[in-house]
């Protein structure tokens, strides 16, 4: 005997929603390049495959997406309806333990949880700058002038076939006209000939906004035409206006071997006056140093630096100016008329000079396991005057 059913409820499935598109986050940032994947099943049953590729572009048979691995954001498209519950991704999620403070040298609560610090941010000053190369005439004759073929230049050099730098006493460059004029006295023995002028035009600009695809927007035009063959774009660290200085004048009776920036012990009977006689410096030839004048009689001395040594002698009846030989200007000038009776031997005059030279750090990041080939960079050094 059949028994009769009586429907109370009952739900009713029409089958499992697909989808075209599918967006989603991975479960950590950053990702490292290249190694998400994704898989996900068609309605037809078939399994679609795809995977990221350096730059982040993911592509597989009718998948395509992208993936910011900065932030493990990512976005699919398929040229089929999927089930978006069979959806499987694997990536590999990088992070950082920063370094201790004490071995960086600097404090690193200011440095980004990875260590790396932006080289470009909006409100910087960039530098673009594109560099050429032209061969001289071989040889290169004595007070003739080589015209290069653009003007309003950034800089000139000469360097020889071997790459050697030519010393400037044998040139000199104009470089708004674009032109080199070798020396009347050229000596080129030294070097392989032909010469060949590397020559480079740039302009400073602020940059007024940076994108994640390594767009750089400036809030003004260029004023020249920069080819992309060796063209380039170049931080700039603004040190502000610097100027050379002597700080800190004493004397001190008898040298302990520390260097201190206060008296150790007695100050010496005799001094030096540099109120009207002051100690002086210039831009061009003063750096950044600790002096002492070591007096090895009544009126004779050694001029020592903390970390140049011994580098002249003099008396306190003459001027002395020792001469910085990198810019064949002095490091400073102490008149013969500031000097005092009653020096004796094993007494010191000791001041500090400050160079017109900005403090920087310069360090490298290296990734773990990150392979190097070489890498150069150039640190330029540039300054005007109001």
């Amino acid at each position: 005997m059949a028994t009769a059913l009586t429907i109370e409820a009952c739900v009713t499935a029409y089958g499992a929603p697909f989808v075209t598109e599918f967006a989603h986050r991975t479960a950590g940032s950053p990702v490292r390049p290249a190694s998400y994947s994704v898989q996900i099943t068609a309605t037809d049953g078939t399994l679609l495959t795809a995977t990221s590729d350096l730059d982040g572009v993911i592509a597989g048979t009718d998948v395509s997406g992208q993936i910011r691995q900065p932030m493990g954001s990512v976005t699919l498209s398929f040229a089929r309806n999927v089930q978006p519950e069979t959806l499987r991704y694997s990536a590999v999620v990088t992070s950082a333990v920063p370094l201790d403070a004490s071995i960086l040298g600097i404090e690193n609560t200011r440095l980004p949880p990875d260590g790396r610090v932006p080289v470009f941010r909006a409100g910087d000053v960039g530098i673009i700058h594109n560099t050429q190369s032209d061969t001289l005439p071989s040889p290169a004759v004595a007070s003739a002038t080589y015209a290069m073929p653009r003007g309003d230049l950034g800089a000139l050099r000469l360097v020889d076939q071997a790459g050697t730098i030519v010393d400037r006493a044998q040139y000199t460059v104009d470089l708004v006209a674009g032109s080199v004029t070798m020396s009347a006295t050229l000596d080129l023995s030294a070097y392989t000939e032909p010469l060949v002028a590397q020559h480079r035009i740039e302009e400073r600009l602020l940059i007024s906004d940076v994108q994640i695809n390594g767009t750089i927007t400036f809030t003004a035009a260029l004023a020249n035409a920069y080819p992309a063959a060796g063209s380039y774009i170049s931080s700039a660290l603004l040190a502000g206006d610097l100027f050379a200085r002597v700080e800190n004048v004493f004397d001190q009776q008898t040298w302990t071997g520390e260097w201190s920036d206060v008296l150790i012990g007695n100050g010496a009977t005799p001094e030096y006056d540099d109120i009207n006689f002051p100690i002086e410096c210039d831009n061009q030839g003063a750096v950044t140093e600790r002096w002492r004048m070591h007096f090895t009689g009544t009126t004779s001395f050694q001029v020592i630096g903390e970390n140049l040594g011994v580098i002249a002698t003099g008396t306190t009846g003459a001027d002395v100016s020792p001469v910085n030989p990198i810019t064949g200007l002095p490091y400073f000038t102490l008149r013969a008329s500031g000097w005092g009776g009653g020096w004796s031997i094993g007494n010191n005059l000791r001041f500090n000079t400050v160079g017109a030279a900005a403090a920087a750090w310069i360090t490298r990041t290296v990734l773990s396991g990150a392979t190097l080939a070489g890498d150069a960079f150039d640190l330029s050094v540039a300054g005007d005057v109001d």
